[in-house]
This record gives structure tokens, sequence and C-alpha cells, in this order.
């Protein structure tokens, strides 16, 4: 393997030469573009980096204080009074009484230790039922996993004829149970609305009062589904968009922009503004959770003495601040590893 290195010619401004000893396999520089145009090599460590200190600045980020700061807000969610949790516990029925979510078909569902897995199979079968109508992609998946097992059990009869072990097809299972995800709500440690399944899902004696909150995102559902729908794309464009910064190299968008096809001038002005692109991903997030919490202190107004109501209100603005952060931080972590990758990759425009 040849070995390289940097020398700096310091002639008006700073020029990376790459110096291979052997093979004289060397990178070139784009004086039109005032570019160097990278190894493989070079792109393979500078996307190592690039990722390594991605990872390593969200590290930081919860060695300062993220992740603590996180782990306070849930705890608040928690922080009230065994005499408040029972008037909250009683306010959040009357609330869904009131929001006329009966009307919709909503189920607002109390989970706990002795239902949770009741609750999670009837969950299943709701969600089996709402894709089979409206995900043509699942009756595929279906079918798929469905013809698999079939296979699987004949090579199961066959095996079994000579005293071998069975192949366990619980992998390819065509709907997974949910009870992981109710046990959590069971615990107090969190709750849902989910819009397959139609219900909001809390623990009513732990975690009440973060049930207006869930009636908020029902009412955003059953007036219009846009908002719902994108707030879970910040998650989405994060890998998205941090793979093609790291993954595009500047040359690719210097070099013949004029020929550069719709796709290239795409993924250029993705890697050129990563960080806001991920930070706008956000704001559909934000905007869904913010109106969330807005329906539901109107409904939570209603029913709550105004000191309690406070608490509410406080607790949801807490929540609401972690995601206006988190977008914040990965939009500028993820423009931070991309300058990363381009420098320790040489590809970077003088």
């Amino acid at each position: 393997m040849s070995k390289f290195f940097y020398t700096i010619n310091y002639t008006g401004k700073n020029n990376y030469d790459r110096v291979k000893n052997k093979n004289n396999q060397t990178g070139t520089h784009n004086s039109k573009n005032n570019i160097t145009t990278p190894t493989k090599k070079d792109k393979f460590f500078g996307v190592s980096a690039g990722l390594a200190s991605f990872f390593g600045y969200i590290k930081l980020a919860n060695i300062l204080g993220y992740n603590q700061y996180k782990q306070n807000v849930i705890k608040d969610t928690r922080n009230f009074s065994k005499k408040e949790m029972n008037e909250l516990s009683t306010a959040t029925q009357k609330a869904f009484e009131n929001s006329g979510l009966n009307e919709h078909g909503v189920n607002f569902a109390h989970i706990d230790g002795k239902n949770y897995i009741k609750k999670a199979k009837e969950f299943d079968e709701q969600t089996e039922i709402y894709l089979e109508k409206h995900s043509k992609l699942y009756k595929i998946q279906k079918k798929i996993t469905l013809g698999l097992e079939k296979i699987i059990d004949k090579l199961n009869t066959q095996l079994e004829k000579h005293g071998e072990k069975g192949i366990n097809k619980s992998h390819i299972e065509t709907m997974k149970t949910k009870s992981k995800m109710f046990k959590i709500v069971a615990e107090g440690k969190n709750s849902f609305f989910s819009p397959i399944g139609n219900i909001i899902a809390v623990n009513n004696k732990k975690l009440a009062a973060s049930a207006f909150h869930e009636m908020g995102h029902a009412l955003n559902f059953h007036k219009g589904h846009f908002p719902i729908r994108l707030r879970n794309l910040g998650r989405l464009a994060v890998p998205v968009m941090l793979g093609i910064g790291l993954f595009k190299s500047n040359k690719q968008n210097s070099e013949n922009k004029e020929k550069e096809g719709l796709v290239g001038k795409t993924t250029s002005f993705i890697k050129n503004n990563a960080g806001k692109l991920i930070f706008a991903s956000f704001l559909p997030t934000i905007a869904e959770e913010a109106l969330a919490s807005y329906k539901g202190e109107k409904l939570a107004k209603k029913v709550l003495s105004p000191e309690l109501f406070k608490k509410v209100h406080l607790m949801n603005a807490k929540a609401l601040s972690t995601y206006v952060i988190s977008s914040v931080l990965f939009g500028s972590i993820a423009a931070l590893a991309i300058n990363v990758r381009d420098k320790v990759a040489g590809d970077v425009k003088k």
C-alpha cells in the first residue's frame, strides 16, 4: 500500500500537493475550479473521518448536557404529587369526552401492567387490517413472507424426519408484536397516538399529564393529515443528507457544472446546504408538536385548576424545546462533519 503525504507551498496562498513515494499515483489540482481531485483512498479516509466526527460531536453534546436535559424533561412529565396525578387522571377523561374524538372512533386506552399484552395484540390486528386496505407494498410483503413461511415449513418437516432441529421462522413473521412498545407505556415512560390503530395509549395513573398532548396529535390527524405525516421527516433527513454530503465530492459539483444533470445539481445543492436543510426538515415536526400542545392545552384549560394547568403548559414547553435544540444541533453537527470530510480528503474549494 503506497504512502502519501501533503506538502504546503506558500506562494501567495496554500496549495495542497499530494506526493506518493512509489506508484506516482498523485491527486491532481484543478486550477480552473481551484479544487484538488482526491484519490479513492483520500475519499475513504475523508468519509471515515466525517462519520467519526459526526458521532463524536453528538457524544460531546451529550457530555455537555444535551442528553441530560432530555432526561430531565422526561422526568418532569412524572413530577406530580399523588393528589395532582388523581386530578389529572380524572381531567383527561373529561377532556377526551369534550374533544369530540369519540366521533372519529379514537380509542383512549389506559395501558398498565395487566393489559398491555392484550392491547398490543389488538393493536397488531388493527394495524394489519389498516395496511391490508391502504398499503399495496404491505400486500406484496405479506405474500412474500407467507411464501417463505410455507417453504420453511416444508424444510422443517424434512429436517424433523431426520432428527434435525427445524429452522426458526420468527424473523420473517408478517407482523411483529408491539408488546415492547406498550410495555413502555404501561411503565409510565411514554405515551403515544397512533393514526393506524386510532388509539391514544397512556398510563393514566403514571403519565396522565401527557394525555392532553396526545389528544392534540389525534385532533391534528383528524382535522388534516398533512402535519402528522411529516412529523418524522427530520429523522429521515439526517442520514440521507449526511450521506450525500459525505459521499458527494466537490470535484463533482464544480467540474463541468454546466453539464451536470438534475440529480447532480440536486445532490450538489444538498451537500452545500446540508446543515440548513436538516434544520428545515425538523420544522414540520416542531410545527406538529407545537400544534398538538396548543390543542391539547385548550382542552386541559377547561378541566384543570390554574396551578396545575401552568405545570402542564411548562412541561409541554420544555418538551417542545428538545425538538428545537435537536434541529439546531443535528444541522450544525452534520455541516461540521461534512467540512471535516472535505478537509481530510483534500476535497476543499480554495
